[in-house]
């Protein structure tokens, strides 16, 4: 069976795999390891060819600490959706 997710089709018979790129410079996970846009790139490019089906960009840190406004988060992943997509 084959379904649909955001106007591309999936297999409906598998669990699809999502990975997680964050845009923050002080992840809990990474560090802030990518942060930077060559980084950012580098690991999308990465997680897409060990199988990735979505990729989660994260533009406010899990967690306690700095409040980030909206326009900052914007300013962090929708570039770098645009270049993804």
């Amino acid at each position: 069976m084959t379904s649909t997710f955001c106007g591309r089709p999936v297999a409906g018979d598998r669990a699809l795999i999502m990975a997680i790129v964050n845009r923050t410079p002080d992840s809990f996970y990474d560090r802030g390891a990518t942060f930077t846009d060559e980084a950012a790139k580098e690991a999308a490019h990465r997680v897409i060819a060990e199988g990735a089906d979505v990729v989660d960009v994260g533009g406010v840190k899990a967690g306690p600490g700095a409040v980030v406004d909206a326009d900052e988060e914007i300013a962090r992943v929708v570039p770098f959706i645009e270049w993804l997509r």
